[in-house]
């Protein structure tokens, strides 16, 4: 009885316990110079091709952003684990940008925003909210990052999203 007691408190043990391992991503450039894409999300057709060698639980992803040329402006930041396509309502802007503008669906998930305030470059932190999906893309080793341009305006710039790193959180 007593090693029936040992057993199940050492697998509650395990299971209370997490770890985290920090998993280096690809750069990501992004033209935000189109027409007709007030309100809607761009998306690569890339995905970032990010794996954790861990199935994880949670995904908190930071790095630096350079907007060019500078512009005051807040970028909301989307994800998901679905390729955006024409049949997901999403439209395809090549050849003039190797990206798709969608509109925010259930598919998309919000997991932050980059605000360029005061200089071209800033850093940034997403999945305190949202971070659910970031998992999941990381689980499936294949995550599109998009972003909108918060409120109805539009930006003449190329975004780029460099030195990011997932920090993954996993259970035992």
């Amino acid at each position: 009885m007593w090693k029936a007691i040992l057993g199940y408190l050492t697998l509650g043990l395990l299971s209370a316990c997490s770890f985290t391992v920090t998993v280096p991503l690809p750069d990501q450039t992004l033209t935000l110079t189109a027409s007709n894409t007030a309100g809607k999300i761009l998306y690569p057709k890339t995905p970032l091709g990010a794996s954790a060698p861990i199935q994880t639980a949670r995904v908190i992803l930071t790095g630096e952003a350079e907007l060019s040329p500078f512009t005051l402006i807040s970028l909301d930041v989307y994800a998901r684990t679905s390729a955006p396509s024409s049949s997901s309502g999403c439209v395809d802007l090549s050849p003039y940008v190797d990206a798709y503008a969608c509109d925010v669906t259930q598919a998309d998930a919000i997991v932050g925003r980059i605000d360029f305030k005061a200089a071209q470059t800033t850093s940034f932190t997403l999945g305190q909210t949202g971070g659910e999906i970031l998992a999941q893309g990381i689980n499936q080793g294949q995550l599109w990052l998009g972003v909108k341009v918060a409120g109805t305006g539009s930006v003449n710039a190329t975004l780029h999203l460099k030195n990011m790193k997932a920090t993954v959180t996993a259970q035992l």
